[in-house]
């Protein structure tokens, strides 16, 4: 039944403590896109939910913060359209792609770009103006039903106590542990994964142009550059984690992520703005990986479903990654309401071909384009076409672009 709970004991945001048990209808791990937005509209529809994440919110993601078309969609739909304009967000309508000293700008849809500290930080805050209570610096892991058919499962919230639910959404992104230690739910990589790394830099207001995705593609990776606002820059690469290996025996691991991104950019002929020399780079786990199922029975699973990058994702290449998380949060309220009350025989079923459908054949796309990327002859080629016809390049890049519904 939807209702609102008995809440935990309030504390200051900085100053977590133990907290009585208290019931929710729905305890969401994670405060990433995904988590936050699918807190944001289960809240709405009546649930309690407690939202939780281990990190001190805000706080910055190696991401490359693009919001793209697809994603502002599914906002829309919500009437949330307005958090990235009120967070200073740039239009991006460009794709400038560089690539052994050749370049092609090609149109996009348009999309934002803006921070993730800012634009997870408005979801957040979207989530508790809809009555959402929300713990940053509190880590979450399920501790599973007393039983299959028991009506809550509890979940273990560090330094706060513990508290149960009705269903559990994890959302805890690709290092998540709130599920560790159930073999079904255990993360597997796919072959030669790549790694992610992204910082933003404050820099002059001329170092890149705005409107633009800056990138370059080379064999060991690419890396994208964009004006998220007037004073900041983002910038993300995903590389081959051999490069960061064999240089980190000779300079520490932030040097290393330099020497990287800079041999990327020299090498597609890219110029990096002065900023990027003393960037501070944010690691990732391996992009591309897969879970065993996003949902389940039994103690790993039970009351659960796996949401955004904790359900697997794919080496991005043109900022799906946030554009995957809203939509597959947004296709995560109908199944968690109907788990409420029960939990349905074939609820795990219906959420895992639902999210087979919706999301991984944009997964398997994503792979084909970053997989192609890898081949010096295949991107070379691609290059002569988008440079020739910049036209065909940009509904071809529209079509790849689109939401799957």
């Amino acid at each position: 039944m939807i209702g609102r709970a008995t809440p935990l004991p309030p504390t200051a945001a900085t100053r977590p403590v133990a907290a009585a048990t208290a019931t929710f209808d729905v305890v969401v791990i994670g405060a990433g896109p995904a988590g936050a937005f699918a807190a944001c509209l289960l809240a709405r529809r009546g649930a309690s939910v407690l939202l939780l994440d281990k990190a001190r919110f805000p706080r910055d993601k190696a991401c490359g913060g693009c919001v793209s078309a697809a994603a502002l969609q599914t906002l829309a739909r919500h009437d949330l359209s307005d958090i990235a304009e009120a967070c200073g967000a740039v239009t991006t309508d460009r794709l400038h792609l560089c690539n052994s000293g050749r370049a092609a700008t090609i149109p996009l849809p348009p999309g934002r770009a803006i921070s993730r500290r800012q634009f997870d930080q408005a979801l957040v805050d979207a989530a508790r103006a809809e009555g959402a209570l929300f713990y940053d610096g509190t880590a979450g892991r399920v501790a599973g039903p007393a039983s299959p058919d028991a009506a809550t499962i509890g979940v273990h919230l560090a330094g706060r106590g513990a508290a149960h639910a009705r269903m559990v959404l994890v959302a805890d992104g690709l290092a998540g542990g709130a599920l560790r230690g159930g073999p079904r739910l255990d993360p597997r990589h796919r072959p030669a994964p790549r790694v992610g790394l992204g910082a933003v830099l404050a820099t002059d207001n001329g170092a890149v142009s705005a409107g633009t995705i800056h990138m370059a593609v080379a064999p060991c990776g690419y890396v994208g550059l964009v004006r998220l606002d007037r004073d900041q820059l983002g910038i993300a690469a995903a590389v081959d984690p051999r490069c960061l290996h064999r240089r980190a025996g000779e300079a520490d691991r932030q040097q290393a992520a330099r020497d990287v991104i800079a041999e990327i950019a020299h090498s597609a002929g890219l110029a990096l703005p002065p900023a990027t020399r003393h960037a501070a780079y944010l690691h990732t786990p391996y992009l591309t990986r897969q879970v065993a199922g996003v949902a389940g029975a039994g103690v790993a699973g039970h009351r659960v479903l796996r949401l955004g990058d904790a359900a697997g994702y794919a080496e991005p290449f043109t900022g799906h990654g946030i554009a995957w998380a809203l939509r597959c949060a947004e296709l995560a309220v109908e199944p968690t309401l109907r788990g409420l009350d029960r939990w349905p025989a074939g609820l795990a079923h219906d959420w895992s071909e639902q999210h087979r459908r919706t999301i991984r054949p944009a997964h398997r796309q994503t792979l084909r384009v970053t997989r192609a990327l890898r081949s010096p002859a295949l991107t070379g080629a691609a290059m002569r076409v988008l440079a020739w016809h910049p036209r065909v390049a940009g509904l071809v890049v529209r079509h790849y672009l689109r939401e799957r519904r």
